[in-house]
């Protein structure tokens, strides 16, 4: 069943990834204060957002959970002190203690995403995940069972104990005070009337006792594994039951000349209120089809065996049912488009990554980007320039994202299954969406924070002319991907009969329009770069530098 959130909770949902990616940046740069706060700021948030505020301070603030929300408070309080990196230790173990328990649900929750669940999903990590959510269940399973068992031990109840203890025995004795008489020359009822109270004291906290004894019996009881296992069915029971003559075909893999010489039984059928015996139902004794089966197949491997041949050829019918239906409806929409081009000599559909015009461009964008991104970097790291900075990030953010490009293009092109009937062909348009939340995400707020710290601390540039240098080569080989996605674009445009952006904005190949858009903005961030490292140099100010910075955010939200 799909999980259900409010519009409140999927912001909050949204706030919560975004900390735990500004958390996850912050020990990339090595143990950035600011951005490691932030995202601590921005996942408290969230997490409030999701549960509620109530429920979330009940969390933190648990008896139990104390150990563990003062790791991971303090952890926080350590890295806004400025010790960033013994922070993260506190704080990440105290993450671990508090949401052990969750990592099974939020494992199965990122099996059900699209990207994620198949990564998920792959044979080396899915053995590495299943086992430790068996660890945290176990774990889970074993921490209750010692809180049930040794309940009687807490110190809380403990104190329980006593107090009431006390005070049934502060009552009792308020109540013999009262009726206790005054002295008298009758000495045998002052004997009579202190001799009663000591007993009935006793008798008053030998029933307490009892009670609190009855108490950890029960806790004990219900701390006592119970005996889960299932006692087998006598073959007695199995063999006289009856079943229909379709069920024994389908369950034995008998045919119906198998099923003559065996003795029939009628009963009535389920499907009529009337009792006649034309309409009676033909059944057999379980045991003599058990039989029969045995007979006919020579073992019980070997009708498990037939089963498992034919229910894989069943599959790969159904497989090859689904693999037309693809076709048909691919072919439908090659009619459509062919209708509105001017000419119908297309080439046939490839269905490898590396033979079709949209994967040579994302691979090639992948291996340029991240050759920029190393070079990039390097020039930040000889200049410390804003604007070498903002360009490695974007870099960087570009690299990640055509990576995505390319798992979404790659699950695109698989057969359809019996799972996904409609195959994967949408898989493209859900990786853009998910590229164009990290550029506009990660991207634009690195280069904003990052022009922000150049105006805070100013510090002086080196090595500037290595840094234009440096600009220039990642101008050349942006620019080579950017014309390889123009090509791309307009063929595709071209054989539908559309205008170049006419094409783009249809985002018929969505994959494509993003290398092109991304490409475009690092041409023209590439040459801003230059230029604001110039003025920044002639001018001795960081302030070009840093505006620049800002200039390159906002080209990156744009697109």
């Amino acid at each position: 069943m799909p999980i259900q959130l409010s519009d409140f909770q999927k912001i909050g949902l949204g706030l919560s990834i975004f900390g735990v990616g500004f958390i996850f940046l912050g020990m990339i740069f090595l143990f950035d204060k600011g951005l490691l706060a932030v995202g601590n700021i921005l996942f408290l948030a969230g997490l409030s957002m999701i549960i509620g505020f109530e429920r979330t301070f009940r969390f933190f603030f648990q008896r139990t959970k104390i150990k563990a929300t003062f790791l991971f408070f303090g952890g926080i309080g350590i890295v806004l002190f400025g010790w960033p990196m013994v922070g993260m230790i506190f704080e990440i173990y105290g993450f671990f203690l508090l949401f052990g328990g969750f990592i099974p649900i939020a494992i199965n929750f990122l099996r059900r995403l699209p990207i994620i669940g198949s990564i998920l999903l792959l044979p080396g990590i899915r053995q590495v995940v299943d086992r430790l959510c068996e660890s945290r269940s176990m774990e889970h399973n074993v921490c209750s069972m010692w809180f049930t068992i040794d309940i009687k031990k807490y110190s809380f109840y403990r104190y329980r104990y006593d107090l009431l203890l006390r005070q049934n025995v502060n009552r009792l004795s308020k109540r013999t005070q009262s009726s206790f008489t005054p002295p008298s020359n009758n000495n045998s009822n002052q004997s009579v009337s202190s001799e009663k109270n000591p007993s009935t004291i006793t008798t008053v906290l030998k029933g307490f006792n009892l009670n609190i004894i009855s108490i950890e019996l029960i806790c004990l009881l219900l701390a006592r594994p119970r005996n889960t296992q299932v006692n087998d069915v006598p073959e007695s029971y199995t063999d006289n039951k009856l079943i229909t003559a379709v069920r024994a075909m389908h369950e034995y893999l008998l045919s119906p000349s198998d099923l003559e010489t065996l003795q029939k039984y009628k009963t009535r059928s389920p499907y009529t209120d009337v009792a006649d015996s034309s309409r009676m139902l033909t059944v057999y004794r379980r045991g003599d089809v058990e039989k029969r089966a045995h007979e006919v197949w020579g073992s019980q491997e070997n009708l498990n065996k037939e089963k498992a041949k034919r229910t894989k050829a069943l599959r790969d019918e159904d497989e090859a049912k689904f693999g037309l239906k693809k076709a048909i409806k691919e072919y439908q929409k090659r009619l459509i488009l062919i209708e509105n081009a001017s000419f119908d000599n297309r080439k046939a559909v490839k269905k490898n990554i590396l033979t079709t015009g949209s994967g040579k461009v994302v691979i090639a964008a992948v291996l340029i980007n991240a050759t920029n991104a190393v070079v990039k970097t390097i020039g930040w790291l000889f200049t410390g320039s804003a604007s070498l900075f903002s360009e490695a990030v974007h870099s960087i953010a570009d690299t990640c994202n055509q990576l995505i490009l390319s798992f979404g293009l790659w699950q695109s092109i698989k057969k359809p299954n019996p799972e996904h009937p409609y195959g994967y062909s949408n898989m493209t348009y859900i990786s853009s969406l998910i590229s164009g939340v990290g550029i506009f995400c990660f991207g634009t707020g690195l280069a904003w924070y990052h022009g922000i710290l150049v105006l805070l601390y100013p510090q002086e540039m080196e090595s500037v002319v290595w840094g234009i240098t440096l600009l220039s080569g990642s101008l050349i080989s942006e620019g080579a991907t950017l014309y390889m996605a123009a090509n791309e674009i307009r063929a595709s445009a071209k054989e539908t009969g559309m205008k170049f952006w006419e094409y783009v904005s249809q985002g018929y190949k969505p994959n494509v329009n993003v290398v092109l858009l991304e490409d475009l903005a690092a041409v023209l961030g590439v040459c801003v770069a230059a230029t604001a490292m110039g003025l920044s140099l002639y001018l001795h100010s960081p302030i070009p530098d840093a505006i620049r910075s800002f200039s390159k955010s906002l080209l990156i939200a744009s697109i």
